[in-house]
């Protein structure tokens, strides 16, 4: 089974502490990465626990190259970058590098940058 849950530190160390639960997968920052692995190991759990979120993306030979330059962009620098989730690194298979880092650069040059309750992209 698996189920994607949410919750505060109450609810995380019953999932990390529950006999019934044999595994735990975790995404977010780094200070708690490592204290769901200490935590759910120590109770003798499988832990995956991605901290620091070095997310990356593969783009094939054979991709809609407008398409993964739209995506990549709003993967990087939606929320500022600063989601958990957000792509960090970008592996582009074959010859079209330099194809879509062009397009992505043409894409990233018309982002407005600027206060956030104004008409701007980041900020």
């Amino acid at each position: 089974m698996f189920n994607v849950l949410q919750g505060d530190k109450t609810a995380v160390d019953e999932l990390l502490t529950h006999p019934a639960i044999k595994a735990i997968s975790f995404v977010g920052s780094t200070p708690i990465a490592q204290y769901v692995y200490a935590t759910g190991t120590a109770h003798g759990k499988r832990v995956q626990a991605l901290g620091g979120a070095k997310n990356h993306a593969i783009v094939l030979p054979d991709a809609d190259l407008d398409l993964a330059a739209d995506a990549m962009v709003n993967a990087g620098f939606g929320s500022a970058g600063e989601r958990c989730m957000a792509i960090s690194a970008l592996v582009a298979v074959g010859d079209i590098a330099d194809e879509l880092v062009a397009k992505i650069k043409e894409r990233t040059n018309t982002l407005k940058i600027g206060d956030g309750t104004r008409d701007s992209d980041m900020g």
